[in-house]
């Protein structure tokens, strides 16, 4: 029952799972992956209460001290986060992806040193792990190393050229860099292969593929440019992809990171002019109506100033 804790699955109250939590609940690993499967459903405080039962039974487990800085995380608890994800330092993980997970919040974190500690670890354990030094690559691009997250990203697509991901990365960095026909050249790659793997009739996650470099790529301590470069582009892929209705529930995601980009960026005026459309979409998100007018106000002073 412990990998099928892991790997999600549950069939109903006397499921493997269940089973698993029932029988071994004085088990460090049961409710490190239980944690984690709580984390998944979204129940963040479970999430934490199972990772904290974790480190009790056996505070060597560095798994238990990765799902706690991750719900911690998401809770917006940015230091204990850093301090449960410290705590894990030196210790193993089960898998080469969980060094990845822990790497990637570092980089979030501004832990750079950490983050690439973390990754390399990973690439050392699954070294023809593509993925792996796309992650790489994103990390470098973020602090403004753009050779080096070239060179990343070229293996990355090296070794599996079928992630369209890997593309509007890499064409982001072309792009910063002047090399705009490199780089029209990779996202049009990019919006080939997420064309293509698109289920029909639901035609999902368009919108959510035009727009996730900017949410997985980017975070508030990022290059401000590059930062710019990925919303434009995913305004772009938003607006002229046909694929994208405005009814999708994805298109309305789109549009929210791109406003908390442009509201970030303190660009005003694009972020009401996506507000704006949010609130055509749906216009019970009181949330845009609040934003919107920060917006505005910041536009009105910017004005008189």
């Amino acid at each position: 029952g412990i990998a099928n804790i892991r790997t999600g699955k549950i069939d109903g109250p006397n499921g493997e799972m269940a089973q698993a939590i029932l029988s071994g609940p004085s088990n460090p690993l049961i409710n490190a992956y239980y944690a984690e499967f709580k984390l998944a459903q979204g129940n963040l405080v479970a999430a934490l209460n199972y990772a904290e039962n974790s480190n009790a039974l056996d505070p060597d487990l560095g798994l238990g001290y990765l799902i706690r800085g991750k719900a911690l995380l998401l809770l917006g608890l940015e230091e204990s986060a850093r301090q449960a994800l410290k705590m894990s330092v030196g210790l193993d993980f089960p898998t080469s992806q969980d060094y990845i997970t822990r790497g990637e919040i570092f980089a979030f974190l501004g832990e750079s040193e950490m983050a690439f500690s973390d990754i390399s670890q990973a690439i050392r354990i699954n070294p023809n792990q593509a993925s792996f030094y796309h992650t790489r690559g994103k990390v470098y691009a973020n602090m403004g190393e753009y050779d080096s997250a070239l060179a990343h990203l070229n293996t990355a697509i090296e070794k599996d050229s079928s992630v369209g991901e890997f593309f509007i990365t890499r064409g982001v960095v072309y792009d910063i860099l002047g090399k705009p026909d490199l780089s029209i050249a990779d996202f049009e790659i990019g919006k080939q292969i997420a064309g293509a793997g698109i289920p029909r009739p639901d035609e999902r996650d368009v919108a959510f593929f035009a727009v996730y470099p900017a949410i997985s790529s980017i975070d508030n301590k990022a290059n401000l440019r590059l930062k710019l470069q990925i919303v434009r582009k995913a305004q772009l892929g938003i607006e002229h992809n046909d694929l994208v209705r405005p009814s999708d529930d994805n298109y309305l995601f789109a549009l929210q990171v791109l406003a908390e980009s442009y509201l970030e960026l303190k660009n005003w005026g694009a972020a009401a002019d996506v507000l704006s459309k949010m609130i055509d979409v749906s216009p019970s998100t009181l949330e845009a109506y609040r934003f919107r007018g920060e917006a505005y106000l910041a536009l009105k002073q910017y004005a008189e100033a």
